[in-house]
């Protein structure tokens, strides 16, 4: 079977490799859209078409170019999925455009794949009839594609008595909120915590500006591109990952799924990939309406895992165990490869 998968490659990104690797080694031929378009053979031959993040629009002439090739693709019978990763694009300056394409995608697809439940509500703006067309797969693990996992029994735990450890780890970008967090780690007058800030910077400008805010001795950063051995031990050197995402546009998380596939657990807000956790008792999330209530929220979850630190300095390791158990088992690279692969297979069946 031949099938285009957008985006053909995405370095920043080890999600796409993942579902990928199973396709081709299920004898799935993977094209891009430019192959596609390359010859009338190949564009009569392949009948799937597997879209992510298509909806993000940077300029008037790429929503054109979505807007042409969506209605191309329809107009010839192509069958047509689309991944649901985040409510709205990251990316707000063109977001009637994006919503636009949003709306395309719900009426034009054929199938709908979600990772979440919570993203039926972006499918019930555009019209509730196409909740028919969705199908739920778990978001895949991460599990040994940083590297091998550690066994616990070899990994240094603190000491008791240790600074509780947080991470921040993935690409600094604004919907981040690390202005908002390095505001509230400074701001807290206990100096039994370490905040890391780990990953490459949207651009240098923004990356200066975080590391300015930075100044605190309680936070360190280390803003660049980060090999995967360098990521593997961000992980392990901390308690909790801390990822105060803004809710409005964020829905899936990569990072929380890679924090537990290494045996981590996390603070969060109840996005939707914290939602289809069943032990969610071993994590600290939150909820919060606005800019205040989010800083007041983060403030306080941040101020009960230092309290659980003091009480158990193990407590946060076996939590991680404990996800990582949960993932490796409900969101299984394979069985999530199995899925997708089974969406292909039932829409050629059906021409």
């Amino acid at each position: 079977m031949k099938i285009v998968f957008i985006p053909f490659r995405l370095e920043s990104n080890k999600y796409v490799s993942i579902i990928q690797t199973y396709l081709k080694r299920n004898e799935v031929e993977i094209l891009s859209l430019r192959d596609l378009f390359s010859s009338v053979a190949i564009f009569r031959e392949v009948k799937v078409i597997h879209l992510n993040w298509f909806e993000e629009v940077r300029s008037f002439k790429e929503f054109f170019e979505k807007f042409t090739k969506l209605i191309v693709l329809k107009s010839f019978g192509k069958k047509i999925i689309w991944t649901v990763h985040n409510k709205v694009p990251h990316n707000g300056k063109y977001i009637y455009l994006q919503q636009f394409i949003i709306k395309l995608l719900i009426l034009f697809c054929d199938r709908i794949i979600v990772h979440c439940k919570s993203s039926f509500e972006i499918i019930d703006r555009v019209n509730r009839k196409c909740r028919s067309k969705v199908v739920i797969i778990p978001h895949p693990n991460y599990i040994d594609i940083y590297g091998p996992r550690y066994h616990i029994e070899s990994v240094s735990s603190h000491p008791k008595n240790e600074k509780l450890r947080l991470l921040f780890l993935g690409s600094v970008k604004p919907y981040k909120n690390l202005e908002l967090l390095i505001e509230v780690i400074n701001n807290l007058k206990s100096n039994d915590l370490i905040l890391t800030i780990a990953g490459p910077a949207m651009n240098n400008v923004y990356g200066e500006q975080i590391q300015s805010l930075s100044k605190n001795s309680r936070i360190k950063t280390r803003i660049k591109f980060l090999e995967n051995r360098e990521i593997t031990e961000l992980i392990y050197d901390s308690d909790l990952l801390v990822l105060p995402y803004d809710t409005r546009s964020s829905l899936n998380s990569g990072v929380i799924l890679l924090a537990c596939s290494y045996g981590r657990s996390f603070i969060s807000p109840k996005i939707g990939t914290v939602e289809e956790f069943v032990n969610n008792d071993k994590m600290i999330t939150y909820e919060y309406s606005d800019k205040t209530s989010h800083k007041h929220e983060l403030r306080k979850s941040i101020i009960r895992a230092l309290e659980l630190k003091m009480l158990n300095g193990n407590i946060f390791t076996n939590w991680g165990e404990i996800l990582f158990k949960e993932v490796e088992i409900n969101n299984d690279k394979r069985m999530v490869g199995r899925s997708i692969l089974r969406v292909y297979q039932s829409l050629v069946k059906k021409q």
